[in-house]
């Protein structure tokens, strides 16, 4: 009985080892990881300053430009939030969910207008996604008032 518990701890840091193996510490993805983490816990600068190492790696890592945007408008920064979806635009014309967090933070700028146009974008990806129509229908909405 006292070898299974000892099997166990052995095989979790077996997969922690092997996971780590894949994934080397200064990738663009570890870095990416570590900015959502540091998001998740609404760390937004540190987050970006990992987004940013990430992008020093790999400047079209698409996962780095939208979350170092989504850390942006977090701090309010809208306009430095839409360059940062713009890169992820260029680097992935089909990212939906660039073009919805683009639109979100142009509606936050009061650029309506826009902020379809980015969410027309993302429907004419994928017509049935329910975050561009919600959105949209929404913005058009508040503009008929």
């Amino acid at each position: 009985m006292k070898g299974i518990p000892f099997l166990i701890l052995a095989s979790i840091f077996m997969v922690i080892f092997l996971a780590g193996v894949s994934v080397s510490a200064d990738s663009s993805d570890s870095w990416t990881e570590k900015g959502i983490s540091l998001a998740n816990l609404n760390r937004y600068t540190k987050a970006i300053e990992a987004f940013d190492k990430a992008l020093e790696i790999d400047s079209n890592n698409t996962d780095a430009w939208i979350g170092k945007g989504v850390c942006l408008s977090d701090l309010n920064k809208y306009v430095e939030s839409i360059q940062a979806y713009d890169k992820a635009i260029e680097v992935d014309p089909k990212n939906i969910e660039a073009w919805i967090d683009k639109g979100v933070s142009l509606q936050s700028l009061g650029r309506a207008e826009e902020a379809i146009k980015a969410y027309d974008k993302a429907l004419e990806i994928d017509p049935k996604n329910a975050d561009a129509q919600k959105l949209k229908s929404k913005l058009q909405e508040s503009m008929k008032k």
